[in-house]
């Protein structure tokens, strides 16, 4: 039986609206770490901006949309600079499963190597990559 999650990512609709979801939360905590870092209240906020209070806890809540602008203006005014970085989403028009296999492994002194010939996944990451490979059906 799928979660409610697993329902609603199945869609292309459901991802994209996830997707937006996953954005939007990312540059708030944003806003909240840079607050909490720089020790500055929302009516400070506020008034670096030349908004109100009211303005400030709208954007910070999520209940306000967001543009450039205002993601720009609101790094300007905590003191950084916004970064953005976009990266490759391994997705399939078809059903995504992780199965399990059973691999040999070496250890060394970088961590552990996979022995099958596969591109070498070294470090701390190669005993979750030796037992977990995705298979993507189309």
């Amino acid at each position: 039986m799928k979660t409610d999650y697993e329902v609603f990512a199945s869609t292309a609709k459901g991802r994209r609206l996830l997707r937006q979801e996953d954005l939007i939360l990312e540059v708030l905590e944003g806003f909240s770490g840079a607050l909490a870092v720089e020790d500055i209240s929302k009516t400070d906020l506020a008034k670096r901006l030349g908004k109100t209070k009211g303005f400030v806890s709208q954007i910070l809540s999520g209940g306000r949309n967001l543009t450039l602008r205002t993601i720009a203006d609101v790094c300007w005014a905590l003191g950084y600079a916004p970064h953005f970085e976009l990266k490759r989403e391994r997705r399939s028009l078809g059903a995504i499963s992780v199965q399990n296999t059973v691999q040999a492994v070496d250890w060394d002194t970088q961590g552990m190597e996979m022995k099958d010939g596969k591109a070498g996944v070294q470090g701390p990451d190669a005993s979750m990559a030796a037992n977990q490979e995705l298979a993507v059906a189309a």
